[in-house]
C-alpha cells in the first residue's frame, strides 16, 4: 500500500534586492512533504531563474528557521526561508575567518594578511598557482575532499578580494559591474 504525500505550506521571505526580481516581499508555496532546502531552492530559482543570473554561488545567503540551513534539511510544515543577498564585505568577513582557520590548522607559511597582498599584486595564473601551491604542499592527505574544501577558501580569497590589475576590485565585483 502506497503512502499518500502529504503538502505543507512553506513562507519564503526575500529581501529588498531581491524583491525587486520577485515582485513581492514574501510567498507562502505549498509543497511536498519530503522536500529538502535544496530541491525548494531549485525550485525557487527555476521561477525567478533572474535570480542566479544576476547572484553567482556565495552572494546570495539562506536563513531556514533562523538558522543556516544544509542542504538536505528536510522541510515541515510552516518553515520560515529567507533569502538574503550578501554584502561583499560580509561575504571577505566569513572567508578571512575560514582562511585564518586553516592557515593555523595546516601550519601554512603565509599570514592572512600575506595572502591578501599576494592576490592584491597578482600578475596572473602563474600567482594564482603558487598561492595554490602555499595550500597542497602543506595537506599531508590523500583525502581528495578535504584538499578540495581547502581549495574552495583560496579560490574564494582570489575572487572576493580586491586585485591591483583590476583597478582595486574584486573579480566578482567586476563581474557584477
Amino acid at each position: 500500500m502506497e503512502k499518500d504525500l502529504k503538502s505543507i505550506k512553506v513562507n519564503i521571505f526575500y529581501d529588498e534586492e531581491l524583491k525587486k526580481i520577485t515582485g513581492k516581499k514574501c510567498e507562502e508555496v505549498i509543497v511536498s512533504e519530503n522536500l529538502n532546502f535544496i530541491q525548494l531552492l531549485n525550485f525557487i530559482f527555476s521561477s525567478y531563474p533572474e535570480i542566479p543570473k544576476r547572484f553567482i554561488p556565495g552572494t546570495l545567503g539562506f536563513l531556514l528557521n533562523g538558522k543556516e540551513p544544509k542542504e538536505n534539511d528536510i522541510l515541515k510544515n510552516d518553515d520560515k526561508i529567507e533569502i538574503l543577498v550578501l554584502k561583499i564585505e560580509d561575504i571577505r568577513k566569513r572567508i578571512e575567518f575560514q582562511l585564518r582557520e586553516i592557515i593555523n590548522y595546516y601550519q601554512i607559511d603565509a599570514t592572512f594578511e600575506e595572502i591578501k597582498e599576494m592576490v592584491f599584486n597578482e600578475n596572473g595564473q602563474e600567482d594564482f598557482n603558487k598561492l595554490i601551491g602555499l595550500f597542497v604542499s602543506k595537506i599531508n592527505s590523500g583525502n581528495l575532499d578535504e584538499i578540495n574544501e581547502v581549495l574552495k577558501f583560496v579560490n574564494a580569497v582570489w575572487n572576493y578580494f580586491p586585485h591591483k590589475s583590476l583597478k582595486g576590485l574584486s573579480p566578482i565585483e567586476k563581474l557584477n559591474r
